[in-house]
């Protein structure tokens, strides 16, 4: 669990969380379940305002440490999600909180 806020004060631009996972050599499939969160649901649909959830990947040299370049799997913003919400039983520092309530990808 994670919060990115500009309203809260944690950050005056944006942000992000990463997770480092290891995938054995033959590959495998990534699912996850996940929710978000939003004050920017419903009054700023339409608008610049886009909280937005992007999970990409990257490749990490197993000897150096470095990280490759991030490749996008999945993404998700205020606007692609706007019909498929509900209100929150939390609140931030406005009010007007909405989830999408837990999905699995």
């Amino acid at each position: 669990m994670g919060i990115i806020s500009t309203g809260l004060g944690f950050t005056t631009s944006s942000g992000s969380i990463q997770q480092r996972v290891c995938v054995p050599d033959g590959g495998g499939m990534l699912s996850f379940r996940w929710s978000m969160y939003s004050e920017e649901w419903l009054e700023y649909v339409g608008s610049q305002f886009q909280d937005s959830f992007t999970v990409s990947v990257a490749e990490v040299n197993p000897t150096t440490g470095v990280v490759g370049a991030f490749t996008p799997l999945f993404s998700k913003t205020v606007d692609g999600l706007a019909g498929q919400v509900v209100p929150a039983d939390v609140g931030f520092d406005r009010g007007g909180v909405y989830k999408t309530g837990w999905r699995l990808d």
